[in-house]
């Protein structure tokens, strides 16, 4: 393909069947460019069924007595499929014709005047050089395109393809093009015959295919034509199903060309004749595309010639500041790479007159190994000559002393560079390869996902949401996992922060993230690899170094260089996950929460490549906003969704972070849990019993409220006329006491509640309910000797941080997470002040303060309807 800084952007035009308006699709688009002011080129290469130029607006004022066709019968029969010469160049650059009136518009017809097309296509010995010698045709039609793109100041050139399964069509549609559109209807055949194509299309739109040779990764447009208007249900549903069928990339679009009925009896351009018609503003914005990816392409291609200009890569003069300048960040990388892999390595050497980038040397136990390393970060293909090259140097005499083997380092190779290898026993590798050879994720990664699996999440969870900040104005927030995987792959911030007060479902969401992620790289060995850390399991972790280590010691028996995995955090090769920064961040008493967040964030600060150095944390609210605040997605004006960052938020944002938070459940949410978590006829049940009991309806949006309801529900609901909100309330209550009373802890089951109920019994008469840490410990110091003798005080506010009803600011302020806890602990604290007779009692039953609900809860506490 040409290399000119301002080449023809090749896109063709594939459909898997016939009858989508593919060639009229085409026709539009390029007179919607030419319209621009560019210079357009059709070619028809639907050779099994030509005629483009029989569409009206196309018809060029005299055919040419050849065609393509006519043109490529000669070429195989006269020069035994060499390259075309100069002359025969030209021959075909005289079948171009202007297409009708419009300027700038021009058809490289498939066949001539008169010309029995059908004779000509079978005349054609198309199996020689498409299936026997690929390479002949692949050589064949990059010389075409790159002598028309030069001698017709092309801008854009729109290739019509075959339609089905063939080698010319394979060619076409991933080999050749910049873009390739894929035409398609929303019948089931067609959709599921073109789904075989754009998942064929996947290696192309990655990047791979050596075949590509210079050009860039190929873009991929999917288009929906003919789209009726009526039936909108009929049309929503296929269209729904399309989404789902065909998994759109970052940067790949989809789009609808309506229906119109003029197009059964004409083939009338709509650009022309009715630009403000839905089709034409649909093939419009599709020309805007096309365009914009042609600009975008010239912007590449001025940077590399810009590049190429000063670091020249033919010349191996060592003079060149600039060379080695360029030079020096790659083969840097791959110094480091190789030195993590346990290489002692030497920058550029002189070896028998040779200037060689490295020398990589590493002793081992049964051999002494030495690589003599050439780097080559270019965007074209190393050839084999390169490598004959630095074959050639390890046979002079030096080389051959330090019995050294050769290694080379490219973005690409060439096939024939590779088969050289192969053959020759060189070792080649591209920076990717490389660094997939520092670290071995698929027993991690086959842990991940088997975890997992076997957690009743993957049978319960349900897709949650999430309020973004960029995007203040949806309440109803924005899909989570869609969104999350965005980001892991490279769009938005390095830094992203989720917070959510307790129960949340950060957690539940961190491990439904990890898992799809591991899922991912499954099937794309380039996707970004999650490392998944829960915090609280290492709460005296001083470094991020530290924290990985020992992460991957007690997960995968690693004990290797934490340097390792910053590495490929930097190079965009793992994405970090830490859950429950608020966990590790109070649980080691008097370290610095400010220093632990500055450990984990730091790699956010810069990043060479959008994926690299992405970091996730999840926290509870408090600890990065001001004023505790969940949001709701059912409730609430736009202006309580916003809330001011804390002293930590603002450290956070000095690192670019992102915080968003993440929403309650609604009540669809809520019903599709009760679905998943129990039978359709429990579920039922439980939606009509939460309905009509007390607070139920404002605690089931809170995903691990929710949980614990359908945990006890249906051994309450078993239990008939004793079920009340209080015997509730007791089983989930003794369950957390009982499910978080981990080894860590100090105090029992008993003191904990009694901690709870005194808690309960001081915030009651305080305004907003809460205070500070210390206070709480005066005042718990002031009790008289009961229960909580002998406790040690220094400890209270540490294990306090754990009960899963408090909340605790940042500032040291604890208070209930709930209304309905306070009202329940307080309640049982004024039942057992009143049992002991103590004296602030009469406080206690304050009939101005205490609530109609705690009224409930002590007749239900004092009747023994707590169990």
């Amino acid at each position: 393909m040409t290399s000119r800084l301002n080449p023809a952007h090749v896109t063709t035009f594939y459909s898997f069947k016939g009858g989508v308006g593919r060639t009229l699709l085409l026709a539009n688009i390029g007179a919607a460019l030419a319209k621009k002011g560019k210079r357009v080129l059709l070619w028809d290469l639907d050779v099994e069924a030509p005629g483009m130029h029989h569409i009206p607006a196309l018809r060029p004022r005299s055919l040419p007595q050849n065609g393509f066709l006519e043109w490529l019968l000669k070429w195989q029969d006269h020069h035994a499929l060499a390259m075309p010469d100069k002359s025969e160049l030209a021959a075909l650059f005289k079948c171009i014709r202007p297409a009708g009136d419009i300027d700038g518009l021009h058809i490289l017809p498939a066949y001539g005047k008169e010309a029995d097309f059908a004779e000509l296509y079978q005349g054609i010995r198309w199996s020689e050089f498409l299936v026997a010698k690929p390479e002949t045709g692949l050589q064949l039609f990059k010389t075409l395109l790159e002598h028309l793109s030069l001698e017709g100041s092309f801008q854009h050139i729109l290739l019509d393809a075959r339609t089905g399964i063939t080698d010319l069509g394979g060619l076409m549609a991933a080999i050749l093009p910049h873009t390739t559109v894929l035409v398609g209807s929303y019948g089931i055949q067609n959709s599921a015959g073109l789904l075989n194509i754009y998942k064929a299309l996947d290696w192309a739109v990655a990047g791979r295919p050596p075949e590509r040779n210079d050009l860039p990764p190929l873009n991929r447009l999917l288009v929906a034509s003919p789209v009726p208007s009526e039936q909108e249900a009929l049309r929503s549903v296929r269209c729904i199903r399309w989404q789902e069928t065909f998994p759109l990339g970052q940067d790949e679009t989809r789009t609808e060309i309506p229906f119109d009925s003029r197009l059964l009896f004409t083939d009338d351009l709509l650009v022309l004749s009715d630009p403000e018609s839905p089709p034409a503003r649909a093939y419009l914005k599709l020309a805007d595309q096309l365009e914009f990816l042609r600009e975008d392409l010239i912007v590449e291609q001025k940077s590399q010639a810009v590049t190429d200009n000063i670091y020249p890569d033919l010349k191996e003069k060592s003079d060149l500041p600039g060379r080695l300048a360029k030079g020096q960040t790659f083969e840097d990388r791959i110094a480091h790479i190789l030195a993590l892999m346990g290489f002692k390595v030497e920058r550029e050497q002189l070896i028998d007159g040779n200037r060689v980038d490295l020398i990589a040397r590493k002793q081992g136990g049964i051999r002494n190994e030495c690589y003599l390393v050439e780097c080559k970060d270019h965007r074209q293909a190393v050839p084999k000559e390169a490598l004959e090259r630095l074959l050639v140097w390890l046979n002079g005499s030096q080389a051959r002393a330090m019995r050294a083997e050769g290694m080379f380092v490219a973005q690409r190779f060439s096939p024939a560079a590779l088969a050289c290898a192969k053959a020759q026993n060189l070792h080649v590798f591209t920076p990717l390869e490389l660094e997939q050879t520092l670290f071995d994720f698929s027993q991690y990664l086959s842990r991940l996902r088997r975890q997992f699996e076997e957690s009743p999440l993957a049978r319960t969870y349900v897709d949650q949401r999430v309020f973004l900040e960029a995007d203040p104005k949806n309440q109803q927030g924005a899909d989570l996992i869609p969104h999350a995987t965005a980001w892991a792959n490279g769009r938005g911030k390095r830094l992203w922060l989720l917070l959510g007060d307790y129960g949340t479902g950060k957690t539940a969401f961190f491990q439904r993230f990890y898992y799809e992620l591991a899922k991912g790289v499954e099937s794309d060995p380039n996707a970004p690899v999650p490392v998944a850390i829960d915090l609280k399991e290492y709460p005296n972790a001083i470094s991020l170094e530290g924290l990985l280590q020992e992460h991957f010691r007690m997960k995968a028996d690693w004990t290797g260089n934490p340097e390792i995995l910053l590495h490929l955090l930097g190079a965009g090769r793992i994405v970090l996950l830490l859950d429950a920064f608020d966990e590790m961040g109070t649980a080691a008493v008097g370290r610095s929460i400010e220093d632990q967040f500055r450990q984990l964030a730091r790699p956010a600060a810069s990043a060479e490549n959008p994926r690299g150095n992405r970091i996730l944390i999840t926290c509870r609210t408090h600890f990065f906003k001001d004023q505790q605040h969940v949001k709701d997605a059912t409730e609430g004006p736009v202006d309580d969704l916003v809330s001011r960052d804390s002293a930590l938020g603002q450290l956070a944002r000095s690192f670019d972070g992102t915080i968003d938070e993440l929403l309650l459940f609604n009540k669809e949410q809520i019903r599709q849990f009760l679905d998943r978590s129990l039978p359709l006829k429990n579920a039922r049940e439980a939606a009509q019993f939460i309905e009509k009991t007390y607070d139920l309806p404002s605690l089931a949006p809170r995903p691990v409220l929710l949980e614990m309801i359908v945990r006890t529900l249906p051994a309450l609901m078993r239990e008939g006329g004793n079920i009340t909100p209080t015997s509730l309330y007791h089983k989930y209550t003794t369950e957390w006491l009982r499910d978080h009373s981990g080894n860590s802890l100090q105090t029992t089951a008993e003191q904990r509640k009694l901690l709870l109920e005194h808690l309960a019994f001081i915030l009651w008469g305080l305004p907003k309910h809460r205070i500070h840490h210390r206070k709480l410990l005066t005042v718990l110091e002031e009790l008289p000797p009961g229960g909580l003798a002998g406790l040690d005080l220094a400890r209270v506010d540490l294990e306090l941080r754990t009960a899963a009803f408090l909340t605790r600011t940042n500032d040291g302020y604890y208070g209930f997470s709930h209304k309905s806890f306070l009202e329940y602990f307080f309640s049982r604290h004024t039942l057992r002040a009143l049992r002991q007779g103590e004296e602030h009692l009469a406080a206690a039953l304050d009939t101005t303060a205490i609530t109609p609900e705690c009224i409930h809860f002590l007749a239900d506490l004092m009747e023994g309807k707590e169990d």
